[in-house]
């Protein structure tokens, strides 16, 4: 009784879409050249995954370019991208969400785009390569031999080249025998069957080939077919990847469940936070106040907002269907067809074309139509569009071997921070006495204006308490947050759990998974505490009016830092701009590497509000945070005595207060620059520039040791603009620096 209640109940979640299916023992792959990832093929794909049931697909050319690419998404996958140009060529690797995947490498060269994703599969590390060779004239025996990887590796190739072996319809060519000396050499075996994998789609001629081939080590695949698709002249390549025995790979992976802020009872909320509040301790310390108000606000969100999993939303409508039915009835005779029968193929394939551009034009119709400056979800959307998405990774390979998640995170956080300590020769900042003046107390009104500015449909901190929660919060629970903030302030104590973050490691692109160097930290921290800071930053963002600073300030942008150096290095109408030449200064781990003891000092020459510095001293101080890999892999916990905090709201301004001390010296020198955040410019001009950049880096270099920071001497470039001839030798710390041509800024 017992299993069959398990059964049953394993079925239910299935069908209701909370769990992962059971994968294994063979896994469906599917090799496709989708001649273009438009919105109408894009849809298509996606029907063809959830009728097939794929978990792992192969795509070759994209046509995207290398900034779309790294924007590309399908739901319920995860999208590993890499392409040169819109042109032509463009490869992909999409596994399934409930994988552990992470990007191998990327490589693209005239010959050959390709890409390869490891995947963890049973107690095995896979590793699928999505491969693309641009002209097969100049496929040479490296060009293939590049595509080898592990001992478990599958191999989707559009190679553009024949060979008896899998081609019996085009003569066999060079390229050809390269890749079966390979797959000798390499044991590798060829999955192609003899049957075609592409049809030109001409009214004239109906010419087979198969130009697309699978080759496979180390593993059974079973049941090899290619299908005539109407999305491409060429055809969907599927089949199974078998795994051990008949035992599926694992249990039921239950989904990530997020809060349904759209079916939350704000009412009831409003009423448990209330009920709490009237207990709130009036007189506690910040830490007990913030602990309350923390616990209480998660405590009511968790009873009123039901969670739920994310469901793939899927437009296939009848008509879709009834013409992708069409398409594949006149497909299916691969061998014989007629022209007439070829005229057939192309008319309906593109009335089929046409319905899905309709249909994708439709549904972008009426997202513009609800598209309101006021509605986040709006700037949410075009955020995901425009934005490069983060190389998504929750599995970390070192070596062929895997790294366990835990001991991954533990590496990551004692590397962030070995630049987040403080340096030997820097002197412990010291709390300032509490000041004797009147408190300017945090008023009601800034509290509203704050809650309206917080950004919704964000990560929690560690408290566990969203921006959604915080904008239905009850007046009595405003006045008891309001309590606490102005008693935090007052005191100059920043509750222990505001100081408390957690780093969630972000592959940067092209990046190997098992390097700590390759990962960027983003930290999330308490979202109470976020609140204060955005009330305190409102008072403080006065200090920063440098007009040499774009970044992290209102109504400045990179645009700005581009139009400034596009305004010097360029020629106008009226006069020739003279010979001009730029230092693009890079520094290492910046965020990381400011002193608490020298910023606090430059916040009292600012004279900032004795209150307000006190408070900032506390909230450096004593950070603890802890960096986590895959929603449930915790590391130790480490303590950081130097940098702001990146993640916070007051971090980026105050990292602007510190390096307006540099931008002062540099003024005094005379030397003309720009900073966008960390990211600093020199330029100069004329015959003497050598003169004055070299006169501008000794200023640098006389700032960066008495601030403990350090400049990445390797990628820190000296680029000449108008004129290769004479070009000026610049030095930092007696090291000359590189210079990058002009050319390759441009582009």
């Amino acid at each position: 009784m017992r299993a069959a209640r398990d059964i049953n109940l394993s079925l239910l979640l299935l069908r209701a879409g909370d769990v992962y299916p059971n994968p294994g023992p063979a896994l469906r792959i599917a090799q496709f050249n989708i001649l273009g990832f438009t919105p109408g093929r894009r849809l298509g794909l996606l029907h063809k995954a959830i009728t097939h049931n794929l978990d792992i697909l192969l795509l070759q050319e994209l046509h995207v370019t290398e900034d779309e690419a790294s924007r590309l998404t399908l739901d319920g996958y995860k999208f590993f991208a890499v392409s040169r140009n819109a042109r032509g060529g463009g490869v992909a690797v999409l596994v399934r969400d409930v994988f552990q995947s992470s990007l191998v490498s990327q490589s693209i060269t005239s010959v050959v785009e390709q890409i390869t994703a490891c995947v963890k599969v049973g107690a095995h590390l896979c590793y699928f390569t999505s491969a693309y060779f641009a002209s097969r004239n100049r496929v040479g025996s490296a060009t293939v031999h590049s595509l080898s990887q592990g001992a478990w590796n599958l191999i989707g190739l559009d190679s553009n080249c024949h060979h008896g072996r899998w081609d019996t319809y085009a003569d066999a060519n060079p390229g050809g025998s390269h890749i079966v000396d390979f797959c000798t050499d390499e044991r590798y075996a060829i999955l192609n069957t003899g049957d075609p994998t592409r049809r030109s789609l001409t009214v004239r001629k109906g010419r087979l080939s198969a130009p697309d081939v699978t080759l496979a080590r180390g593993c059974t695949t079973q049941r090899w077919q290619s299908t005539p698709d109407p999305d491409s002249d060429h055809f969907l390549i599927t089949f199974n990847f078998v795994i051990g025995d008949d035992v599926p790979l694992a249990h039921h992976v239950p989904k990530r469940s997020f809060y349904s802020w759209g079916k939350a009872n704000w009412q009831e909320f409003s009423r448990l936070v209330a009920a709490d509040c009237r207990t709130f301790p009036m007189r506690g310390n910040p830490h007990q106040q913030a602990k309350f108000l923390s616990r209480s606000i998660a405590k009511a969100t968790s009873k009123a907002v039901p969670k739920g999993v994310v469901r793939v939303r899927h437009f296939w409508s009848a008509d879709l269907e009834d013409a992708q039915s069409k398409c594949e009835a006149l497909l299916n005779p691969i061998h014989g067809t007629t022209p007439a029968q070829r005229r057939a193929i192309l008319v309906s394939t593109r009335e089929r074309k046409k319905l899905l551009d309709m249909h994708c034009k439709n549904e972008w119709g009426k997202a513009c139509a609800d598209m309101k400056t006021s509605n986040s979800a709006t700037w949410r959307m075009l955020h995901n569009i425009m934005s490069t998405r983060p190389t998504p990774t929750n599995l970390v390979v070192e070596g062929g071997r895997e790294i366990p998640l835990t001991s991954a995170a533990n590496h990551l956080v004692s590397f962030f921070k070995t630049k987040a300590t403080r340096h030997p020769r820097a002197k412990v900042p010291q709390t300032p006495p509490r000041p004797t003046g009147l408190l300017r107390a945090l008023t009601r009104h800034e509290l509203n204006v704050a809650l309206g500015c917080m950004s919704h449909a964000t990560a929690c901190g560690p408290d566990d308490v969203y921006n959604e929660a915080l904008a239905h919060l009850p007046k009595i629970a405003r006045v008891a947050l309001l309590r606490t903030f102005n008693r935090s302030l007052s005191r100059g104590i920043v509750p222990r759990e505001w100081k408390r973050g957690t780093i969630v490691p972000i592959l940067k692109p092209g990046k190997p998974s098992g390097r700590v160097d390759s990962y960027r930290p983003v930290t999330l921290t308490s979202t109470l505490a976020k609140l204060m800071e955005r009330i305190l930053h409102g008072r403080l963002r006065h200090l920063v009016q440098s007009d040499n600073q774009a970044g992290f300030r209102a109504d400045r942008s990179s645009t700005d830092a581009l139009m400034w150096l596009l305004a010097h290095v360029q020629p106008t109408n009226a006069s020739k701009t003279p010979l001009t030449s730029a230092v693009f200064v890079d520094f290492s781990r910046a965020f990381d590497s400011v002193d608490h003891d020298l910023l606090l000092k430059r916040l009292q020459q600012l004279d900032v509000d004795p209150y307000l510095v006190r408070w900032t001293l506390s909230f450096l101080s004593d950070r603890q945070v802890r960096a986590r890999m895959r929603h449930r892999h915790y590391s130790r916990v480490k303590t950081f005595t130097c940098g702001v905090p990146q993640g916070t709201v007051l971090g980026p301004l105050l990292f602007n207060v510190f390096m307006d001390a540099l931008s002062a010296d540099l003024d005094r020198s005379g030397a003309q620059h720009y900073f966008y955040a960390d990211d600093l410019t020199i330029i100069a001009r004329g015959r003497d520039r050598e003169l004055v950049l070299n006169q501008a880096l000794d200023v640098l270099n006389h700032w960066s040791r008495a601030h403990f920071m350090d400049v990445n001497v390797v990628k820190t470039k000296v680029c000449n603009f108008r004129s290769r001839s004479d070009a000026p030798v610049v030095r930092y710390r007696g090291t000359e620096l590189a210079v990058d041509d002009a050319q390759n800024f441009w582009e």
